[in-house]
């Protein structure tokens, strides 16, 4: 609940204080780290307990991937490299 509501993958305003201090270590992560060590920073999705059947999110499933794709392009907006993020 602190990312986003209940059945939804778009991000909360409130979320993004907190998307913009992990986007500020993973940046300054990026310049302390050889550059001949490919490392990532995997970002999951998580619903809550509530099965979720729509037309948008057929499955808690979607919904999670969803989630996940969002926090990815946010990341990304904020000029973390695509290629560090999974």
């Amino acid at each position: 609940d602190v990312l986003f509501d209940s059945g939804s993958a778009e991000l909360k305003p409130e979320a993004t204080p907190q998307l913009d201090k992990l986007a500020d270590a993973l940046k300054q992560l990026e310049n302390q780290i050889p550059s001949d060590i490919a490392w990532v920073m995997r970002i999951d999705g998580h619903t809550d307990i509530h099965p979720i059947a729509t037309p948008e999110f057929p499955s808690n499933w979607e919904l999670s991937s969803a989630r996940a794709i969002s926090v990815v392009r946010y990341l990304m907006q904020q000029g973390v490299p695509p290629n560090r993020l999974v």
